[in-house]
C-alpha cells in the first residue's frame, strides 16, 4: 500500500469522523431545544379545553416528523358522512404536525380534494386556530400556506368556495373577497340554543330566497325545535368542559337553480358512548349491556360495544339523565323525527342526509330507515329505528348506515345536507 493511498484513506476517515460529530452535535442541540420548549409548555402555557380534549383522547398520531416544513394533501373525499375514517385520520396527522415544535410551516394542497364536507372543514379549522393560538402563547410560530393557481385553491368550484368563504381562508382572515352565490352562517362557539336557532333560520331563509321560497310558520317552528334539541343534546351530553360549535354554508348554482343547505353542529367533549357509560343509571346500563351481549352473538359486522351503545342511545326513553318522575330521553328521538319529516322531499335526486359521528361510531340517516312506534309484550311501546328492514334491534343493522371506525373523534359531530319538503315552504311575496 503506497503512502499517497494511505493519506487519502486517513483524510477520508477524518472527514467522516468530523461529519458524524457535526450531525451528532446538531441533533443534541435540537433535542435540548425541544426539551426546553416542552418543559416551558408544560409549566407556563395552559391549553384550551379543545386541546385538552384532544390530548386526553390521544388524538395526535405517533408519527415523528423531522422536517421544519410539512406539505399536506387534503383527502380526495374529506367528509365525515361519506369518508369518516380517512377524514379523521387526516385530522389526527394534522394535529400531530401542529403540536410538533420542530414544524414551523405547513403547506396545504387542496387540489387533491374533490369533495369537502362542512363538518370536516370546520373541525380542521378549529384545530388549526386553537393550535396557532397555543403556539403563540408558547413562544412558537407557525406559517400556514397553500397552493394557488389562477386565484383558485382547488379545481373544484364547491371546494374553492367553501374554503374561501366558510373555511380555512375565511377563519384565518386570509381571503377577503366575496361570492354572490354563497350564503353562510358564521362559526358560533358555545351559543345559546335559542340564539343559534334564530341565526340558523335567518341563514336558511336567505338561502331559500334564492329559489323564491322561504320557510312557512310550521317550517320555522319545526326547524327551531329540531335545532334546539340538537344544541341541548350537545350541552347535556358533552360533559362539563365540552366546547361546541355551529356553522352553515350554502352554495347556489345559477345554471341549474339548485343549492343545498349545509349545517354542522359539533362538540369536543364526551362521546355518546362515554356519556351513557358514565351516567350511573344502573337500570339503563343493565338494559343496554343486555342488548350488547346479545348482539355480540347474533351480529356479524357490527359487534363493537361503543357502536352498539351509540345505536341504542337513539331509541326512545334512553338518556343519561332519565328520571322516573320526568319525561326525558326523547330529545334525540325528537330531532331524528324532525329531520325525517322536515327534510323528506320524496325525490331521490334531492335526498337530505344527516350523519352522527361520535367516538368510533358513525350513523347515517337519509330517510331509508324510519323511526316507528313498536309495541312490546310487557305492555309498553317505544319508538325504534334499528336500520334494518324489520326495524328490529335484535337484527343486525345495515353496516352502510351503522359503521364502526378505526379512528375516533373525541366528541360528537352532526353533519347535515338539507333539502326541504315543499309543504314547509311558501313563496316570497
Amino acid at each position: 500500500m503506497n503512502k499517497n493511498y494511505k493519506r487519502k484513506l486517513q483524510r477520508l476517515r477524518h472527514q467522516r469522523y468530523v461529519q458524524r460529530r457535526v450531525i451528532k452535535h446538531r441533533l443534541s442541540k435540537r433535542n435540548k431545544n425541544i426539551q426546553i420548549i416542552q418543559k416551558n409548555n408544560k409549566s407556563t402555557t395552559v391549553k384550551s379545553p379543545v386541546l385538552n380534549c384532544l390530548d386526553r383522547n390521544e388524538f395526535a398520531t405517533k408519527d415523528v416528523t423531522k422536517s421544519n416544513l410539512v406539505t399536506i394533501d387534503i383527502p380526495k373525499i374529506f367528509c365525515l358522512s361519506k369518508n369518516p375514517d380517512e377524514s379523521i385520520l387526516f385530522l389526527r396527522v394534522l394535529y400531530n404536525h401542529l403540536m410538533n415544535p420542530i414544524v414551523t410551516a405547513i403547506h396545504f394542497n387542496h387540489f387533491t380534494c374533490e369533495y369537502m364536507g362542512v363538518c370536516a372543514s370546520t373541525i380542521m379549522d378549529i384545530i388549526i386556530m386553537e393550535c396557532i393560538e397555543w403556539r403563540k402563547k408558547s413562544g412558537l410560530t407557525i406559517q400556514v400556506s397553500g397552493n394557488v393557481k389562477n386565484n383558485k385553491i382547488s379545481d373544484n368550484e364547491e371546494v374553492d368556495a367553501l374554503v374561501k368563504m366558510s373555511g380555512l381562508l375565511n377563519h384565518l382572515h386570509i381571503y377577503h373577497g366575496n361570492n354572490n352565490n354563497v350564503e353562510k352562517l358564521e362559526l358560533i362557539r358555545n351559543g345559546d340554543s335559542s340564539k343559534v336557532a334564530e341565526l340558523s333560520i335567518q341563514y336558511l331563509q336567505r338561502s331559500l330566497r334564492r329559489h323564491g321560497r322561504k320557510l312557512n310558520k310550521l317550517g320555522v317552528n319545526l326547524f327551531s325545535t329540531f335545532l334546539g334539541e340538537i344544541v341541548d343534546n350537545c350541552k347535556l351530553h358533552g360533559g362539563e368542559n365540552a366546547v361546541w360549535y355551529t356553522l352553515g354554508h350554502y352554495s347556489f348554482d345559477k345554471e341549474s337553480n339548485l343549492g343545498k343547505c349545509k349545517l354542522c353542529i359539533l362538540d369536543f367533549g364526551d362521546t355518546i358512548y362515554e356519556s351513557l357509560k358514565n351516567c350511573g343509571k344502573k337500570k339503563i346500563l343493565k338494559k343496554i349491556d343486555h342488548y350488547v351481549k346479545k348482539s355480540w352473538f347474533s351480529f356479524r359486522s357490527v359487534r363493537d360495544t361503543e357502536t352498539l351503545y351509540t345505536l341504542f342511545s337513539l331509541q326512545q326513553r334512553v338518556s343519561r339523565i332519565i328520571d322516573k318522575n320526568v319525561t326525558r330521553g326523547n330529545g334525540t328521538v325528537t330531532f331524528i323525527e324532525s329531520f325525517l319529516n322536515l327534510f323528506n322531499t320524496n325525490n331521490p335526486n334531492y335526498k337530505s342526509v344527516l350523519s352522527i359521528t361520535s367516538g368510533k361510531c358513525s350513523i347515517l340517516f337519509d330517510g331509508k330507515y324510519k323511526m316507528v312506534e313498536k309495541s312490546f309484550k310487557k305492555g309498553y311501546s317505544n319508538k325504534i329505528i334499528a336500520f334494518n328492514e324489520q326495524n328490529d334491534l335484535s337484527i343486525e343493522p345495515n353496516s352502510s348506515y351503522v359503521r364502526t371506525l378505526n379512528n375516533g373523534f373525541p366528541g360528537t359531530v352532526i353533519s347535515m345536507d338539507l333539502y326541504f319538503d315543499s309543504k314547509y315552504l311558501k313563496g316570497v311575496q
